[in-house]
């Protein structure tokens, strides 16, 4: 089933008036220097701010570098993203393509195969409750602050995990080994990282460089981005199934792009790099649907101060009267 695919027909037909065809052949060209151009500036700022934090004992230097440092960490996982859509090469380079893919899984934290998997399944299945992975296992069933500030925490981990899990049982067997093999080898490089600074330099260093930007940081860039991606929509108009967020110099840069979701959903195949001329290109189509950009700052305060459900209308600024997710019987095996 294409839960997304199946309710998107007359949104696609809107979508070929709203955008001339020879615009958007354009905007689909991937430019591999460009997304390299992207791979080098992030690895450059991590050289920069691992310098800082080398060359400089005070906290004023190396603690924000080590926010920096998680937020570059998050920004693999866009990376790895753009890998899995095929939007680096031109003609498909398999070789490449996989040894970018697993350079930015393991730098990201994330198992490549199970993210592939994980991510194509929520873009064919947006929509539904129960067969997007995203909504069914990762998303919040109990609507409650404090259990929502724990996405901002290194709880992160154990509730994407045993999401993670959850899914990866419905894979064939073959899959399932893969998976697990790669976490070995993903956990085994980031202990090898940790152990390496601790042994060679210090264990101050190890948790400057490596534990404050994956643990602590990282949580925080994760969960700021997943706000401005399905939580604030129009469940009942398909082109608003996904947040608008405005395109600008700084976010574009924190989050490579992927804060602009809702053109990667229009069209998963346009390179990163390309969708904010897409978002500029789109303009009549949002005002036909009257679909709002939002800021994250005010996304923060719905989710967190007024306690917002996922997946609902938040533009009444009302708080939810309910504290339980409303679908709560359909994802009874979905639980967190």
């Amino acid at each position: 089933m294409n839960n997304y695919h199946a309710h998107t027909k007359d949104l696609r037909c809107e979508l070929k008036q709203t955008i001339d065809n020879n615009i958007l052949k354009e905007l689909h060209k991937k430019k591999w220097w460009k997304h390299f151009a992207i791979l080098f500036k992030q690895l450059g700022i991590l050289i920069l701010c691992c310098w800082g934090i080398l060359t400089y004992d005070n906290a004023v230097v190396w603690f924000p570098c080590s926010i920096v440092i998680g937020f570059v960490t998050f920004a693999w996982n866009p990376m790895l993203h753009e890998v899995i859509h095929g939007c680096v090469f031109q003609k498909q380079r398999p070789i490449l393509e996989n040894i970018l893919g697993y350079f930015y899984a393991n730098m990201g934290g994330l198992c490549k195969t199970q993210f592939t998997r994980w991510h194509l399944k929520h873009h064919s299945e947006l929509g539904s409750f129960e067969e997007d992975p995203k909504r069914a296992y990762l998303t919040p069933k109990v609507i409650t602050r404090w259990y929502k500030f724990l996405y901002l925490t290194p709880a992160l981990f154990l509730i994407y995990f045993k999401a993670a899990g959850k899914e990866t049982k419905s894979y064939p067997c073959d899959v399932q080994k893969k998976i697990l093999w790669e976490k070995i080898v993903l956990f085994s490089f980031h202990l090898l990282i940790f152990l390496g600074i601790t042994f060679v330099i210090s264990f101050s260093h190890a948790l400057k460089l490596h534990i404050i930007p994956y643990v602590f940081v990282f949580p925080i860039a994760f969960t700021i981005n997943r706000l401005g991606q399905h939580y604030a929509i129009d469940p009942n108009d398909p082109a608003h199934w996904t947040t608008l967020i405005q395109s600008n110099f700084v976010t574009n840069n924190i989050f490579a792009y992927s804060n602009l979701h809702l053109e990667h959903h229009y069209f998963p195949r346009v390179p990163c790099y390309n969708l904010p001329k897409l978002q500029s290109c789109l303009e009549p189509l949002y005002q036909k649907h009257k679909i709002k950009s939002k800021k994250y700052s005010w996304l923060l305060y719905q989710w967190f101060i007024l306690n917002q459900e996922p997946h609902t209308n938040w533009d009444n600024n009302q708080p939810v009267k309910n504290h339980h997710f409303p679908h709560k019987k359909q994802l009874k095996n979905a639980k967190i």
